[in-house]
């Protein structure tokens, strides 16, 4: 009996294996849906507060900050570090 369940036991992982490679090739062959790659509303102007605006980019996470009141700070544009962006530190 035990010889009988070894051979039955192969055989059902061979069916499993065919049916998986079928399966997984068969999702293959699907095509799918194009991307839309739509730069219309890449960058996005953010206004936090009165002080601040933050340009942000949505295809590559990087964003730049500027004060806009004259005294207060900086008046160029900043590039900062994205909060999610692994730095390597």
């Amino acid at each position: 009996m035990e010889k009988y369940l070894q051979a039955v036991s192969i055989m059902f992982l061979g069916v499993c294996i065919v049916a998986a490679a079928w399966i997984m090739s068969q999702g293959l062959n699907e095509e799918s849906a194009p991307v839309e790659n739509n730069s219309e509303h890449r960058y996005e102007l953010i206004s936090p507060n009165e002080n601040n605006l933050i340009m942000f980019d949505h295809e590559t996470g990087e964003y730049w900050r500027t004060f806009i009141e004259a005294n207060e700070g900086p008046t160029s544009w900043e590039k900062e570090y994205s909060p999610v962006e692994d730095r390597g530190e």
